[in-house]
């Protein structure tokens, strides 16, 4: 957290976000073998920069699979999955295409994408080979509609391999690709976290006009920032009944043309406090029913609300106490108002007319034979 802190050094020391961004980034790679350059890895990772160290060793728990061809140099990374278990799937479809429902179709006519006699899948070795079935993959539901960006670390790769391919032309419109090293990457992926955790225009649903509530599910349109609920949107955006999720549509409040996987990156649960609302705080940090200000209130207000809080205690320092301490004293039973374990007492003086008749506990002399018995103990020791 702290890296991602130190490349952006607009965003607040020790915010909230900045975890939260580690939590929310699922991605997978393609690595290339500086040791032999046909070797290849695809793998899943939430921190793309740690899990390179992890694999040429500088860091533990690498994969052992890419222990022999050391080192490594990571090529691309696609992130924007909603979660881990789907980049957890894209992971194993990128792996195994020929094996894949959802990808084993549209790799068909891609040559090396084949199954052994045993019906595994045989191992796709190459940078440009990989690539290819990424592409065809990005094409394929459920991942065309899903709000998926494609990152070149490799610069060979950018100049050579992405021009000859033709399937870059048949991505998706809301997809991209996007060029530069880690620290370009992680400024992308920053922005994108603090546009989705900015406050809500307003705190009703465009289209239902009801309040939003805690725990409600929210997107925002990209160009007039109008807030909507999720299934609101949704059927806002289809244009039929049949249609189970819309693919795009025009937005409600301005008319300007969305796509659904667009809308889904500005989605964001709403927290316990509130807190995405706008209206929900208008003055934070001010001074506000007593409660005193915490960035934002004068000095003056600050003095004030010192006062209100220490006159009430100073009102009770000069009158007499209803309750004082008159004496502690020690006592070995357990009574109904004496705890388990405990050694003494606290009597309280009373104002009441029965104050007087309350029975004072005291403790009780030990026997004188117990007395004896113990003196002669102590002298024959």
């Amino acid at each position: 957290i702290r890296r991602w802190q130190d490349g952006f050094p607009h965003l607040p020391r020790g915010c909230a976000s900045l975890h939260a961004m580690t939590d929310t980034f699922y991605g997978c790679y393609l690595l290339q073998s500086l040791k032999q350059t046909g070797r290849t890895y695809i793998g899943f990772t939430v921190d793309p920069r740690r899990r390179l160290r992890q694999h040429n060793g500088e860091l533990k728990m690498g994969a052992w699979k890419t222990k022999k061809w050391r080192p490594w140099k990571m090529v691309l990374v696609v992130w924007g999955l909603p979660n881990k278990i789907t980049a957890l799937q894209f992971e194993h479809a990128w792996q195994h295409p020929a094996l894949s429902r959802h990808v084993r179709e549209p790799v068909r006519h891609l040559g090396f994408c084949q199954r052994t006699a045993r019906g595994r899948q045989r191992l796709v070795l190459g940078v440009k080979k990989n690539v290819q079935v990424l592409l065809e993959m990005l094409q394929t539901s459920p991942y065309c509609g899903m709000p998926l960006q494609v990152h070149i670390l490799d610069a060979g790769l950018q100049n050579t391999v992405i021009p000859e391919l033709p399937a870059v032309n048949r991505m998706p419109s809301h997809m991209s690709l996007s060029y530069g090293n880690f620290d370009e990457l992680e400024h992308t992926c920053a922005e994108q976290l603090m546009a989705s955790q900015k406050p809500l225009m307003q705190s009703s649903c465009a289209v239902c006009k009801e309040q939003f509530r805690l725990q409600d599910r929210t997107v925002s349109c990209p160009h007039c920032e109008h807030p909507f609920h999720v299934s609101c949107a949704a059927q806002s955006l289809c244009s039929d009944n049949e249609q189970l999720l819309p693919k795009a549509g025009p937005c409600s409040q301005c008319g300007q043309l969305i796509a659904w996987p667009v809308l889904l990156r500005t989605a964001r649960k709403l927290g316990q406090n509130l807190s995405s609302l706008e209206a929900s705080d208008p003055h934070p940090g001010t001074c506000d029913e007593g409660k005193l200000g915490t960035t934002n209130g004068t000095a003056d207000d600050k003095e004030a609300t010192l006062e209100e809080i220490h006159q009430p205690l100073n009102a009770e320092a000069g009158s007499e106490p209803s309750c004082p301490v008159t004496a502690i004293i020690d006592t070995d039973d357990e009574g109904e108002n004496t705890s388990p374990g405990s050694a003494c007492s606290v009597v309280k003086s009373d104002t009441t007319e029965n104050a007087s008749k309350r029975p004072v506990r005291r403790r009780q002399p030990k026997p004188a034979v117990e007395v004896q018995e113990e003196e002669a103990r102590q002298q024959k020791m």
